[in-house]
């Protein structure tokens, strides 16, 4: 992936030309969402948020992509070639190649030829034989299901996936539910619209159309396919869209035997669902030919010709990007509008380059804009944060510790390279972090040299990941056996190393058992179990604390209180690497308790109260509050590699 920097400076001149609407950063567009547009020459570039530039996604040589659709992760990419159809995640680089038969769409720039469901559990794509649909459910063998019909050019899912438009030439819709329960998996035919200039889903199955005669209709689907009336045929509406946040259609209208305004035109409308009310809110008339909505209905795209233009729908006006030859354009991730602050139950740090392209420690408070601390050199590697915000941390072949706030230089407490796991002991007087030789302890005084607790041996066994317990003198290891990784608590009284357990991960309960858990089971069929061990005093017998069955996975698990976890679960399949939290009492029932969404890397805040994650390893920091429901996206730093909640 090839990032272009480039100046917006013409485009912005432009913008500032439009009467009122259209906002934009000082230096850049303020699109919705990421905007992909693909050119004719199979070149997919990625035009980014305010200033963030054009980022060519795939250069158009090898391969010469046909059309594509984005994931609602943002990450992951469905695009078709001659080959066939692939799956590509645009920051890590793993391309897979998911249906060689995926044939080719009859009709492509005229809506989405390849949609995916809001969760990334399903993708339907246009072919040449009507639709084909991929279940993204990560089984072994992949399960696709062809519909025969007419030549399709858009397709739109309703918003929680059971139901999907598919619009064919001449304004035809045929609406199919999924019906995941069938065996194998199907999608029915369920109503059908001679006739209409756009659709907008209102709810899991209930759409609005607008027949070619006048008015606007909501049909029904899990009602029998009932009709109603919303607004009368006196006026012919078209483009309807659907604002949840206000519960309102927005749609364009005039009047059935209006002679004044030009034909193809039309004045934007506001019905309020709740009230039963429509509103004019254009100012002037919109030539509607060739535009669709872009996401969250602010602004609409006019695509004729190769050329994009944004289109300002209340004034009307509007202007041209410096685009040409576009085949097909579509969105990425709708995710809040960036900020710079938000409330956080505690101090979040960040690993992100600063002003001078040096990767630091950022810390984000409660309604504070982010802020570096630590004052390196180089690059950092590796930290970790003490309960009194005190940083340790890997730069420059050192382990560093330092106190920010109190104006001493970091001080230097060993000279390794590279130094991986760094670890606070709970009253942070000590260290501990892993390196090439194995495991080490040191005092953030300096005046001793580091001990080596652990040594490694070539080729096993191999010591990494120390965690200290929080109410005993020990550490929790994982030790590379050269088969299989192990977890063990090392007593730092006595050097004793306890019998383990194989696991890929593990953590301290406040009593002094660790939880054990493999991150992900590793085939269909089977559970990946999260199990509480007595390591210390071999007393009390293991104890199933959560199961989780294939595709599920540990995003990140922690004690909230006591024999209480808060689990982090993420699916492990491309495009869909949704995130919920789970509360699992110990020896109890769990229960789901929010919905973070797309985030990777998740981690919980020690209370629970929070989620922490990424847009992408090198993205923007996402944190969800449990409490409210709420999903943050901080706008400062970007290219965020990892967050650590404070203890």
């Amino acid at each position: 992936m090839r990032r272009i920097a480039i100046a917006l400076c013409t485009w912005v001149i432009s913008v500032m030309l439009l009467v009122g609407g259209i906002s934009y950063a000082q230096d850049g567009l303020n699109l919705p969402s990421e905007m992909f547009v693909l050119f004719n020459d199979g070149r997919l570039d990625s035009y980014g948020i305010g200033a963030a530039g054009i980022t060519t996604i795939m250069p158009g040589e090898e391969p010469f992509i046909i059309d594509f659709g984005v994931a609602p992760d943002g990450n992951w990419l469905a695009y078709r070639t001659q080959e066939g159809l692939f799956l590509h995640h645009m920051y890590r680089g793993d391309t897979i190649l998911l249906d060689s038969q995926a044939d080719v769409p009859p009709l492509r720039g005229q809506g989405e030829t390849l949609a995916w469901t809001y969760n990334g559990d399903t993708l339907a794509y246009t072919t040449r034989a009507g639709l084909r649909v991929y279940f993204n459910e990560g089984s072994p063998t992949p399960v696709f299901v062809d519909v025969p019909t007419t030549p399709l050019l858009n397709l739109q899912w309703s918003p929680d996936g059971s139901h999907l438009a598919a619009e064919a030439e001449d304004n035809i819709w045929w609406i199919y539910r999924r019906d995941r329960s069938a065996v194998p998996p199907a999608m029915t035919l369920v109503s059908a619209i001679p006739a209409s200039a756009g659709v907008a889903w209102v709810g899991s199955a209930q759409l609005v159309f607008t027949p070619p005669e006048g008015g606007l209709i909501l049909m029904d689907m899990a009602n029998a396919n009932q009709q109603t009336v919303l607004l009368g045929d006196d006026t012919i509406y078209a483009k309807p869209y659907y604002r949840a946040d206000e519960n309102a259609i927005l749609v364009f209208g005039r009047g059935r035997f209006d002679t004044e305004l030009e034909e193809g035109t039309a004045i934007l409308k506001r019905y309020d669902l709740s009230a039963d009310e429509i509103a004019d809110i254009g100012v002037e008339p919109v030539a509607l030919s060739h535009t669709r909505w872009a996401p969250r209905g602010e602004l609409m795209i006019r695509f004729q010709g190769g050329a994009l233009a944004l289109v300002h729908p209340p004034s009307g006006q509007g202007f041209t990007l410096p685009i040409s030859s576009a085949v097909a354009y579509s969105w990425g991730a709708i995710r809040p509008q960036p900020t710079l602050q938000f409330p956080l139950p505690r101090n979040l740090y960040l690993l992100a380059a600063d002003i001078n392209g040096i990767d630091q420690i950022w810390r984000l408070a409660s309604n504070q804009a982010a802020f570096t601390v630590s004052p390196a050199n180089a690059d950092i590697t590796a930290f970790d944060v003490s309960a009194n915000g005190a940083i340790t941390y890997a730069s420059e072949g050192q382990l560093w510790y330092h106190q920010p706030g109190e104006g001493d230089e970091p001080l230097s407490l060993d000279e390794a390279d590279p130094i991986y796991q760094i670890s606070f002991s709970p009253n942070g007087q000590q260290i501990a972090y892993s390196t090439d030789d194995g495991i080490w302890l040191v005092g953030i005084t300096g005046e001793e040299a580091p001990t080596l607790l652990l040594e490694n041996s070539d080729p096993a066994p191999r010591y990494s990941h120390p965690r200290f317990a929080p109410r005993l003198n020990a550490l929790l290891v994982q030790i590379d056996t050269g088969e299989e990784l192990t977890q063990h608590a090392l007593d730092l009284n006595t050097g004793e190393l306890l019998p383990g357990a194989a696991a890929t991960d593990g953590f301290w309960l406040q009593d002094g058992r660790i939880g054990l858990y493999n991150q992900a089971a590793a085939t269909q069929g089977i559970t990946a179990d999260i199990t509480i061990v007595d390591v210390i005093s071999q007393q009390r017998p293991p104890e199933l604390a959560l199961s989780l069955p294939y595709p599920l996975a540990y995003g990140d698990v922690r004690e909230a209180n006591a024999a209480k976890l808060m689990i982090a679960v993420q699916r492990e399949i491309p495009g869909a690497g949704i995130v919920s939290v789970v509360e699992a009492p110990i020896g109890g029932e769990s229960q789901r308790i929010g919905v973070p969404g797309f985030m990777t890397q998740p981690t919980l805040s020690p209370d629970g109260a929070a989620v922490a994650g990424l847009t992408y390893r090198g993205g923007a920091l996402l944190i969800y509050d449990l409490q409210n429901s709420a999903l943050y996206h901080l706008a400062q730093p970007l290219g965020v590699l990892s967050a650590k909640w404070s203890p």
